[in-house]
């Protein structure tokens, strides 16, 4: 779908975040209610930021759960897909399209690209 959910264990509930269907999409960021995706494909949290691989949008974002809104953080990506984001900080994407990998900084802006060789 285009949104990103939440999942409480204790109870069962799921929750959506952001979003709220597959053909309910778009590139918007704000407010929780008013930001949109197109099919995010990877999500990884960090310190309560929930960073996310907007796929079709060619971006990551971010969810900020304490302010309720998000934010881009990178674009003009090629179909990024999975993430990791490292303790320390730093955001590992996979730009599927482009085959490589990138390495994100928040604190500092830098990002660094380091190509896959193809198959």
């Amino acid at each position: 779908t285009s949104a990103v959910r939440t999942f409480d264990p204790k109870s069962g509930r799921v929750s959506t975040l952001v979003g709220s269907g597959l053909f309910v999409f778009g590139d918007r960021s704000g407010r929780f209610s008013d930001t949109l995706l197109q099919h995010p494909l990877g999500v990884a949290w960090s310190a309560g930021k929930i960073w996310v691989a907007d796929t079709y949008n060619g971006a990551l974002k971010v969810l900020d759960e304490e302010a309720g809104t998000s934010g881009r953080v990178l674009g003009g990506l090629d179909e990024p897909g999975g993430l990791a984001v490292e303790a320390s900080g730093p955001v590992w994407i996979a730009e599927t399209n482009r085959q490589r990998i990138l390495r994100h900084d928040p604190r500092t802006g830098e990002t660094a690209a380091f190509d896959l060789p193809a198959p």
